[in-house]
């Protein structure tokens, strides 16, 4: 696709959709997961960060890419947005569970 749109903007897209589907799969199961208390939710994304960041970083180093080329995607002042990806892993389970009518009391 990225011929055709380009790849800047092809970026950007797949950037966009893989936020949609972090939310996504976190409505769907947050009722499962179960936080009672905003930070519980915090960890619980704070926990799929880390994991996500392992797993990219991770392949993306034995996959033989140098630190700059994987570090080139966070950078928004070449108009890459990927930095978007987690921060939306991070926050997802707390939208979700707010949205959704969890009590997350303050305790």
């Amino acid at each position: 696709m990225a011929p055709r749109i380009g790849d800047t903007i092809a970026r950007a897209l797949s950037t966009v959709i893989l936020c949609a589907l972090v939310v996504l799969v976190t409505w769907l199961s947050i009722r499962w997961i179960g936080p009672r208390r905003p930070q519980q939710a915090l960890g619980v994304g704070f926990f799929w960060l880390v994991l996500t960041l392992l797993f990219e970083f991770g392949a993306g180093r034995l996959s033989g890419k140098s630190w700059s080329t994987l570090l080139a995607d966070y950078d928004v002042f070449q108009g890459r947005i990927w930095v978007l990806v987690p921060v939306v892993t991070l926050l997802a389970p707390l939208w979700a569970a707010r949205v959704r009518g969890f009590g997350l009391g303050q305790k």
